[in-house]
């Protein structure tokens, strides 16, 4: 959020500026044909230009196979011919000789689900010191195998924490016929998930690798210094539970590739915000027992909800409220109010909610609440004169508000003195706060006025 913003304002100055030019260099990862499943972490004969280095990762029990081997570790060898494609499936426990993919009972709709846990990595990131990267292309040629409905989402991230949808459409294959088919717009989405063409010649007639190869072009997707850029695929099994007598995967037919730049500082991007905080501010009330929120936000698109967090010295951040968004344009105001105001250092954030699930965090804002001064009020209640005894005084005030927190009356307490008295027969009949403020530490009682 403020980051990101921070992204553009790096980029206008380098702008702006006529003698600062961002070094730029065309980088490169390729994952060719080859390796093995070892240990579910593998990396096939991977292809890198100087200056980033790039991994693959297969989680949630996916492995590697050979076209020619349904069992786990038979080594890809490139020579351009069936067999030699990788295979990507995890064992099947109902047959070992049949791999398969996830698959989770969704009846009655039967559409099945992905696994957050169950995906095909591949990550980047410059190895300079200071370099920014950003991805422009990625190219992943994939087609189901076996029987029965594979369906692919793709996800991306920038922290290897959040995973969002791609904020523009790629291309695949898509059936049009019983014979026919062409590459066209796929948003790979939970909403939408593709349909991975099975084999090479069913699912709509042969094609050409190009039309099968999920391809994003033209992204400006910034990565900052030091982090790396993640795509995942996540293959999954749709309809009713896989039989073991049957293979399904995920088949990948040529080399993946990663491209892009590398920079002395961000590059333009239009990857689109979410939200705009504006503003972010935490206040504790006169007694000390209660601290509100409010938070002002612009440009809100796909936004959920806003949840609440809060952490003290001495614990991690966990969710004490929730508020939903206006998903809307303009400007917004928001508040929360925490009744359980914590003694000492508390710290506040928001987690900001989008509706396909993904979430990013606001800045963190603090409230030090102090434990108190020593304070009495007598006699309580009282109908003229209340005196207040207070520690040996150094330099302040002594105040009366109203429970709305309005200031009725103040006076200045003598230094060194250890009690003052104050007049306030004027008053009606009521609660009252008397706030005693010295040496810029509180404490504040209510009494009654009769």
């Amino acid at each position: 959020m403020k980051k990101k913003l921070l992204y553009f304002l790096t980029v206008g100055i380098s702008l702006i500026s006529a003698t600062t030019v961002s070094a730029q260099t065309d980088v490169f990862a390729v994952w060719g044909l080859g390796g093995t499943n070892a240990a579910g972490t593998v990396n096939p004969t991977t292809f890198v230009s100087p200056d980033v280095a790039a991994e693959m990762v297969l989680a949630g029990g996916l492995r590697i196979f050979s076209n020619s081997t349904q069992n786990a570790g038979g080594a890809v060898t490139p020579s351009g011919d069936n067999s030699n494609w990788q295979r990507i499936a995890m064992p099947n426990p109902a047959n070992t000789a049949n791999p398969t993919l996830y698959w989770e009972d969704t009846a009655p709709d039967n559409n099945g689900k992905h696994s957050a846990a169950s995906y095909m990595e591949y990550n980047m990131q410059a190895t300079a010191a200071g370099k920014w990267l950003q991805i422009s292309g990625i190219s992943i040629p994939v087609i189901g195998f076996g029987t029965g409905d594979v369906r692919m989402i793709a996800k991306y991230s920038v922290d290897g924490i959040t995973f969002r949808d791609f904020y523009k459409s790629g291309t695949y294959w898509v059936k049009t016929g019983e014979t026919t088919g062409e590459a066209q717009a796929v948003s790979l989405t939970e909403a939408s998930p593709s349909p991975a063409k099975r084999n090479n010649t069913t699912d709509g007639g042969s094609t050409t690798l190009a039309a099968v190869t999920i391809t994003f072009t033209n992204l400006q997707i910034n990565v900052e210094p030091g982090k790396k850029f993640y795509v995942r695929l996540y293959p999954y099994m749709r309809g009713t539970e896989p039989s073991s007598s049957g293979s399904r995967g995920i088949q990948i037919r040529g080399d993946i590739t990663l491209s892009g730049k590398t920079s002395d500082a961000a590059l333009p991007t239009d990857v689109p915000l979410p939200l705009d905080f504006l503003s972010f501010t935490a206040k504790a009330d006169a007694l000390g027992k209660s601290v509100n929120l409010n938070w002002r936000t612009t440009n809100e698109v796909n936004t959920q909800e806003f949840i609440i967090e809060k952490r003290t010295d001495l614990t991690a951040f966990t969710a004490i409220g929730k508020t939903p968004s206006n998903n809307t344009t303009g400007i917004h105001n928001y508040n929360f109010t925490d009744n359980n105001a914590t003694k000492g250092n508390a710290y506040y954030r928001l987690k900001q909610v989008d509706n396909d699930g993904e979430f990013d965090y606001s800045d963190i804002v603090t409230v030090n609440i102090k434990t108190g001064i020593s304070l009495s009020v007598f006699p309580n209640p009282t109908d003229g004169v209340l005196n207040i005894a207070h520690a040996l005084a150094t330099k302040g005030s002594v105040k009366v508000l109203s429970l709305e927190g309005k200031n009725l009356v103040t006076q200045a307490v003598t230094e060194g003195s250890t009690s003052t008295s104050l007049d306030i027969s004027n008053l009606s009949t009521g609660t009252y706060l008397v706030v005693y403020d010295s040496a810029g530490q509180q404490s504040t009682l209510k009494f009654i006025k009769k």
